[in-house]
């Protein structure tokens, strides 16, 4: 279903959002916030280009920014903008370029990094303690904006923060002080090939608990040949920000009366537990096994899931996000022309059955280490992106995002995922992703303990281990 950004769509979404984060969905900024995964802070700044700025020359850099002024001056500038969006690295590169057609006196280096390769905290932390610093870099949350304060603009008085609305602020402020900015809304949950469903005689809208989801797989397994399928799911178990980060925290919902509660626990029980493994099970069971052994799952990548799996049609389900949308969109553009994706929800038995998780968006923040003018430069591009019409049309079609500013009325959500999210959201049918709630380390260290689950060992001693670590991180902070 397509949907366009109007005015009384957008207000439901940000005071849903506003809702999720008035519940604490996110951790706020208080005393206690939560760690970065990696705790040591960067290196000393390297010498600056053109020498350093002040905080308060750099705020006035933030607000004072217009579309054309780095045009007119005509100085050569190069900068570059670091995302965290590996599966959109040639859109963001496209996105650069029709900026440099423009504006030819700028030159826009773009870097994309994270995934199973190198996690992107680790290659942030480098290069901010390097010669070759990013001017544009995204910040995950409270623990980031502890780690990289230094390096962070004040970005109160941004033409961009005035155009956000303030729930989208609130948690990106720290200390007074807005460390970032949103770049788009995204959530997750089970994405499904509509086309496939219909085939199978299956309606989406009767899957609202574990046990439909099981009766769905092991009717769509039945019809495996027939539908052309390899298998009704695909579980990337080498990555382990899919397995842990996404779908372990999925299964922390409801564990704690307020979500951010979640940062203060000393202690985790979790009830929900077996819920995951069941979750974690079906996907193995009705799933792709390399060589027929569940050892082999953990070789299948973020790849196998997404571009050799759900985009040709090879499995009819997979647990991810809006953003993978990119990727379809370049493999099989029919399946994003013809909506034949859409989000199911994540089931918890005894919790909520109905809902997909909302992560809330990625955050960019603007480095004050740089020289005012590249500082300039870089909110100009940023400002031009989510503001000319050229801008916002590359966000909503190229870059398939949600846009979390003003000023998209009319535009069309031609992501059949992003429109199904909007739905989801607006329905009051999402929960906030408890992610950036765990003590530090603890989502990524979900990943590892179900990899050596599907390697052998006993999911026992695995939720023992991760019910201690989760002690064990909390008393460190």
């Amino acid at each position: 279903m397509r949907k366009k950004m109007e005015k009384n769509m957008r207000k439901a979404l940000a005071g849903c959002l506003a809702g999720l984060i008035m519940a604490g969905c996110l951790a706020g900024c208080g005393s206690k916030e939560p760690a970065a995964e990696n705790t040591e802070q960067p290196a000393a700044a390297a010498q600056e280009a053109g020498g350093e700025t002040t905080a308060d020359t750099a705020t006035d850099a933030a607000a004072d920014t217009t579309a054309d002024t780095t045009a007119d001056t005509q100085e050569e500038i190069t900068f570059t903008w670091m995302i965290n969006k590996v599966e959109i690295k040639n859109e963001l590169e496209e996105v650069a370029q029709a900026y440099m057609d423009s504006h030819e006196n700028i030159t826009i280096n773009t870097e994309v990094a994270g995934g199973s390769v190198e996690p992107y905290g680790t290659r942030l932390k480098a290069k901010l303690g390097s010669n070759d610093m990013p001017a544009l870099f995204v910040t995950e949350g409270p623990s980031d904006y502890e780690m990289f304060d230094e390096y962070l603009v004040d970005l109160s008085d941004s033409k961009l923060a005035g155009m956000a609305d303030e729930s989208l602020l609130t948690i990106a402020t720290m200390n007074g002080e807005v460390k970032a900015l949103p770049m788009a809304i995204e959530g997750f949950g089970i994405i499904y090939n509509k086309t496939i469903f219909e085939k199978a005689g299956i309606n989406p809208d009767d899957i609202t608990s574990m046990e439909a989801l099981r009766e769905a797989a092991q009717l769509l397994d039945s019809k495996k040949d027939e539908l052309g399928l390899e298998a009704v799911f695909c579980l990337p178990g080498k990555e382990t920000w899919i397995i842990g980060s996404h779908m372990g925290s999925a299964f922390l919902n409801g564990e704690f009366e307020q979500p951010a509660d979640a940062w203060n626990a000393p202690t985790l029980e979790w009830q929900n537990q077996a819920a995951y493994k069941d979750f974690i099970d079906l996907q193995v069971e009705y799933g792709i096994v390399p060589q027929g052994d569940i050892k082999n799952v953990v070789n299948l990548a973020y790849s196998d899931q997404i571009e050799k799996g759900l985009a040709l049609g090879r499995v009819a389900m997979v647990h991810n996000g809006n953003w993978v949308s990119s990727i379809i969109k370049g493999i099989s553009p029919e399946m994003i022309e013809n909506d034949e994706i859409g989000f199911l929800p994540t089931p918890i038995p005894g919790y909520r059955e109905d809902c997909v998780r909302v992560i809330g968006t990625p955050y960019i923040s603007l480095n004050a280490k740089l020289d005012e003018s590249v500082q300039k430069a870089a909110m100009d591009f940023l400002e031009w992106l989510y503001t000319s019409d050229e801008g916002k049309d590359l966000v909503v079609n190229k870059l398939n995002m949600i846009p979390p500013y003003e000023g998209f009325d009319g535009f069309e959500i031609k992501d059949p995922l992003g429109a199904d999210l909007l739905e989801y959201i607006a329905a009051g049918k999402s929960l906030p992703s408890l992610q950036n709630n765990c003590p530090s380390g603890f989502k990524n260290f979900m990943g590892e303990k179900v990899q050596e689950y599907l390697t052998g060992k006993d999911w026992d001693t695995c939720v023992s281990e991760m019910i201690d670590k989760w002690q064990e991180l909390a008393a460190a902070k």
